[in-house]
């Protein structure tokens, strides 16, 4: 049975403070976009560039960087299924404008994954959760992010 929710999500963007160079996961910033915020459309995303081609849980993806508040308040108490469904997970991909990664629970692949995509041009993203093999689907409101390959090929896989 599959489930998808499409969550309202004001986004608020987290401003981080730069790393020390000490060898720690990177971080980024947000910029405070004063117009964005005057529309209530969300702000671009920017500062995700130093964490493509990292595992979000190494690099703090999901702790430390831009979309951290935000994901955080997009997902709730669904944070937690994320993490557990990212222990294996793949980089964070850059794919025609969309960032992504995905991944799923050790010795679990067929029943507990994750999809993350980012469209930080418009400050969108959508999280795919698949629990004992259900799916649920959480979405900014603006998001209509288009699924690189990878991503509908695992959709495919996982029985969607």
């Amino acid at each position: 049975m599959r489930h998808s929710i499409i969550c309202t999500l004001p986004i608020a963007l987290l401003l981080v403070g730069c790393g020390q160079g000490d060898g720690t996961a990177p971080q980024a910033t947000a910029p405070n976009t004063p117009a964005a915020a005057a529309t209530g459309a969300p702000a671009p995303i920017q500062g995700l560039d130093a964490f493509v081609g990292q595992h979000p849980q190494q690099s703090g993806l999901f702790d430390r960087s831009p979309i951290a508040a935000p994901l955080t308040q997009l997902l709730g108490d669904k944070m937690a299924l994320l993490r557990a469904n990212s222990d294996v997970a793949a980089p964070l991909t850059r794919a025609d404008g969309v960032l992504y990664t995905s991944g799923n629970r050790v010795h679990a692949g067929g029943s507990d994954a994750f999809y993350l995509l980012i469209d930080p041009a418009n400050g969108a993203m959508e999280v795919a959760l698949w629990q004992n093999g259900r799916l649920e689907t959480l979405k900014t409101p603006n998001a209509n992010i288009t699924k690189p390959a990878d991503v509908r090929t695992m959709i495919a896989n996982m029985g969607g």
